[in-house]
């Protein structure tokens, strides 16, 4: 039987040039008095469904390992009216906006996303944000506060299983090796989504994909 590569499974290769440009914002959020990674958003990039550069912060982010744990759930996005500005959109507006809905679903494209996305509520929105967009979902069932409680039916409900298994088995890959162990995470995420019963499936495919030797298709056109 094949065993598990001890090397990475990185999204973008060592000599990448965005490594070298997140340096300085990694160094920042390094600071233990940091908690939080707060990203400014305006709402041009959201309608827009611009999310390049924060699918190419957490690439570089998995060459600096010792903060991937400390990243989980920790990106706070502000949305804004304008660039450079801080007139920030209030929660109960973008949070009952299409063009948001959209916006973390695009965001999710790459899957891991959720594993880092701050607000409960926008963790939902990468995974059924589409869904909520196009009416297939009612945005009322996102209302609840516990979320767990959601019902989805048929397609709506395969789907997100699908979404949510790709996730979690990606952010193990993602992970591998690094020195961080995401099972604690990816399971408290599965029991909060009510899915626990999904984690041996995850994880014995992620094991059978490592010793397939299993690489991930570059997200940058500067890897």
């Amino acid at each position: 039987m094949a065993t598990l590569t001890q090397q990475p499974i990185f999204l973008i290769q060592n000599n990448c040039p965005l490594i070298k440009q997140w340096e300085q914002a990694f160094t920042y959020f390094a600071n233990p008095e940091i908690h939080t990674f707060t990203v400014d958003v305006y709402e041009d990039l959201v309608k827009g469904k611009q999310v390049a550069m924060i699918h190419e912060m957490i690439s570089a982010l998995q060459h600096y390992p010792h903060l991937i744990e400390k990243m989980v759930f920790s990106l706070d996005f502000k949305f804004t009216e304008l660039e450079d500005t801080n007139l920030y959109i209030p929660e109960t507006c973008w949070k009952f906006d299409a063009n948001y809905y959209n916006w973390f679903s695009e965001l999710c494209k790459l899957p891991i996303m959720i594993f880092f996305i701050n607000d409960e509520d926008a963790r939902y929105y990468a995974l059924l944000g589409d869904m909520l967009a196009n009416g297939s979902l009612p945005v009322a069932a996102l209302e609840n506060n516990e979320r767990s409680q959601i019902s989805l039916e048929g397609v709506e409900w395969k789907t997100f299983i699908d979404r949510l298994f790709n996730s979690c088995w990606m952010m193990l890959l993602y992970c591998h090796n690094t020195g961080f162990n995401p099972e604690p995470y990816i399971q408290s995420l599965l029991a909060d989504m009510d899915v626990s019963s999904l984690w041996d499936d995850i994880y014995i495919k992620y094991q059978e994909d490592v010793r397939k030797d299993v690489r991930f298709k570059s997200i940058s056109k500067a890897a």
